[in-house]
């Protein structure tokens, strides 16, 4: 069903960029980030998985496919909301229903089940939404640097740590969000799934090896991050800018992934499952000509209605645009935090400046930023930014 599987993934993606361009750019955008740069890879992936869940013979389409129909129109519904209500996290998850769907509908659900693996990888394609993403870098911000300075203070070198911000005295490093790990989480929690998949794990072993993949991240960032403090006390700044940060990346991935093999082995060894090279799901039965000839001639002589009924949800998706309402975006209408008075009854207020760097952190198009005093009172800090 190799084919059915990449039509289903392209179908939709062809409606969007039709219909809805602004939600392939935003997921394009997201998927050529570093945190998500490996997303390219796996269709790529899961096609072949799709190829080696499948018998050699007898594709045909098998089981109801009601439940498909209802997933496409969710789809559907998840996409408006994302466009016309703001909430743009849906977008993937609207296009990750309507692939499910078209799959069911093409497929059959009992086809769908055996090709649960191949369909699951999808799901590390959908964005995090923003909420979560931003609190998970937050969080790994946090302990990576305690960790990292911790491991900065096992070589003999004084540290202070405030905050995401290691002191070592000659130079100040922050943990900015770059820092933080997901651009290897995110890879590597994709990678523990299929070596779940290849290796035949039971959803223990291969649930167990997802979460192996969060502290084995966690530890090697922090050592990253070590290392650079390191690099800064005795080779100078130079050294942790340009090729070389990006190489020390590449360096601790690879630990990285041997330690995930090292946990996927010690788990089968506890589960008393060891699975052999031999034994593990790399080769399609029957080989590759067959199933690949198989899958093909399912999508081309299949059920004309069937395609039609599947194709209607995504042709409404391609031409929405033309018969609803373009979205307007409507800018409440305010007077500027200049004009916010600096005399409240008793208190006094006095505009504060900010540094630009400051400024243009966030996309806010004003703000206040004031001390206001009264007798006996003390100073109030206020600051109120305007995000359009």
């Amino acid at each position: 069903m190799v084919a059915i599987y990449l039509f289903a993934l392209l179908a939709p993606l062809a409606a969007l960029w039709v219909g809805y361009p602004a939600a392939m750019e935003w997921l394009i955008g997201h998927w050529t980030s570093e945190e998500y740069s490996h997303v390219v890879m796996l269709p790529i992936v899961g096609a072949y998985m799709a190829l080696l869940s499948q018998p050699a013979a007898d594709q045909s389409a098998k089981g109801p496919r009601y439940g498909g129909i209802a997933l496409l129109a969710a789809g559907v519904v998840m996409l408006l909301l994302a466009h016309y209500g703001m909430m743009v996290s849906l977008y993937g998850f609207s296009l990750l229903a309507m692939v499910y769907g078209l799959f069911i509908v093409l497929a059959g659900w009992e086809t769908a089940k055996r090709t649960r693996a191949a369909l699951g990888l999808l799901m590390f394609m959908v964005p995090m939404p923003t909420a979560l993403f931003n609190s998970m870098s937050g969080s790994l911000q946090l302990v990576s640097s305690n960790l990292g300075a911790w491991i900065v203070e096992l070589f003999g070198i004084t540290v202070h740590l405030q905050g995401n911000v290691i002191d070592i005295g000659r130079l100040q490093l922050e943990v900015v969000e770059a820092c933080s790990g997901l651009r290897y989480l995110l890879p590597l929690i994709a990678l523990a799934y299929i070596v779940a998949v290849f290796s035949r794990a039971s959803v223990i072993r291969g649930g167990a090896l997802l979460l192996a993949a969060v502290p084995i991240t966690i530890l090697l960032n922090s050592l990253r991050i070590a290392l650079t403090a390191v690099f800064v006390e005795y080779f100078g700044i130079n050294l942790t800018e340009g090729f070389l940060h990006d190489f020390e990346g590449w360096v601790i991935f690879f630990p990285a992934l041997g330690l995930l093999a090292l946990c996927n082995m010690a788990l089968s060894r506890l589960a008393r499952r060891d699975t052999s090279r031999s034994q593990w799901l790399l080769v399609p039965q029957g080989g590759f000509g067959k199933p690949l000839g198989a899958g093909m001639k399912a999508l081309v002589s299949g059920s004309r209605t069937t395609l039609a009924a599947a194709m209607v949800p995504l042709i409404v998706v391609a031409y929405l645009p033309l018969v609803l309402p373009e979205k307007e975006i409507i800018t409440p209408v305010r007077e500027e935090f200049g004009l916010f008075p600096l005399e409240l009854n008793e208190w006094k207020g006095e505009h504060q400046g900010m540094d630009a760097v400051y400024r243009n952190a966030l996309p806010w198009s004003d703000y206040l930023l004031a001390n206001y005093a009264k007798p006996g009172r003390g100073i109030v800090n206020v600051f109120v930014p305007y995000f359009p």
